[in-house]
């Protein structure tokens, strides 16, 4: 007798040679059976009839034994052929999730002519950021591909494991950076302070933009045709992403224009008055002119168009000690090549 004949499904019905089990020997004798091979009545995973040719006797007592049939015939299985299954992942730009496209399945080990693949299946990073190295570089990191099955017309003579790991690179999503500046009183720099706002980052996430430097065109107040104030370019620089989720994201712009007024510095003009004899005139002369706050380097003056007592008689007091008087100075204005950055404080004061 055969006992359990198996076979593990090689597309085709052989069976190899095998020790048999010789029945009806006597206790003692040195008797055994042999088959040279055989086949299987279909090739396909299952139960399967077989018949094992080619018996031979064999051992020091087979002279005296003789086969009631020359072939051995009963049911055995064909187990189904494990497969190795291969895949790969697409990549894809970060999206905030970790769901994953499957790219190819592979299978090794089918059977040549057989129809078999792989099918199916769902993926997933194992992190929903983009990866980078130690440089900061994207790298490409694993993902979990489930759920294949295999599909064609010898499926069914194949198993294989549902699961394989790939990878795969998240790279990052491309968003744009703008900036609105700040308005100054002129200070004799170009510095400008900026605001930096990013479009294109998924809801949720904490993205945020600085610039290294801001700079307004130029240091002066700049003016129209009339003479009005009027903003100018401001240029911020070195633009780059902060915040928790920013390694997701890359900047498509490192500089951005805004535009920004640099407004007069208001001075607060001053001066001194020299006394004078008695002239029967108001007229008074200053002694200095001068405007607190000009920056330094500045070329600004402070000019006047007249200084007058308040009368033009001599002031006493009630012991007929003569005393100081008001002088109102008018018509004040700023002269040099730097004026057009300032604004006085009125054009009078009363010194």
């Amino acid at each position: 007798s055969a006992g359990s004949v198996t076979k593990v499904y090689d597309g085709n019905t052989t069976l190899a040679g095998r020790a048999l089990t010789p029945d009806g020997s006597m206790s003692g004798d040195a008797i055994n059976v042999a088959s040279t091979g055989g086949s299987f009545a279909g090739k396909n995973v299952g139960s399967q009839g077989f018949t094992l040719t080619g018996l031979q006797l064999q051992g020091a007592d087979r002279a005296n034994y003789a086969f009631a049939s020359n072939s051995v015939t009963g049911t055995g299985t064909i187990t189904a052929k494990a497969l190795t299954l291969t895949a790969t992942a697409q990549d894809k730009v970060y999206d905030g999730g970790t769901a994953a496209s499957v790219g190819n399945l592979g299978l090794s080990g089918v059977v040549t002519g057989d129809v078999v693949t792989a099918a199916g299946g769902t993926a997933s990073f194992a992190d929903k950021n983009v990866a980078r190295d130690g440089n900061g570089q994207v790298t490409s990191q694993s993902v979990n591909i489930s759920g294949v099955s295999l599909a064609g017309a010898d499926a069914g003579n194949y198993t294989v494991s549902s699961s394989a790991a790939a990878s795969a690179t998240i790279s990052p999503l491309s968003v744009s950076a703008s900036v609105s500046a700040q308005d100054k009183v002129y200070d004799g720099t170009v510095q400008a302070q900026v605001t930096g706002r990013v479009s294109g980052t998924l809801a949720g996430d904490a993205v945020g933009v600085s610039a290294q430097t801001g700079a307004f065109a130029s240091k002066n107040v700049v003016r129209d045709a009339a003479g009005q104030v009027v903003s100018q370019a401001v240029t911020a620089s070195g633009l780059h992403l902060t915040g928790a989720d920013a390694g997701n994201y890359s900047l498509s712009n490192t500089t951005a224009v805004s535009a920004a007024v640099i407004t007069p510095k208001v001075l607060q003009a001053s001066g001194a008055v020299a006394d004078k004899v008695y002239d029967g005139s108001v007229q008074a002369s200053l002694t200095g002119l001068n405007g607190a706050g000009i920056v330094t380097g500045d070329a600004v003056t402070v000019q006047a168009s007249s200084a007058q007592f308040a009368d033009r008689n001599v002031s006493r007091d009630g012991a007929g000690s003569v005393l100081a008087k008001a002088v109102s100075v008018t018509g004040l204005s700023l002269s040099g090549a730097d004026a057009g950055n300032y604004a006085l404080m009125g054009s009078s004061f009363s010194a």
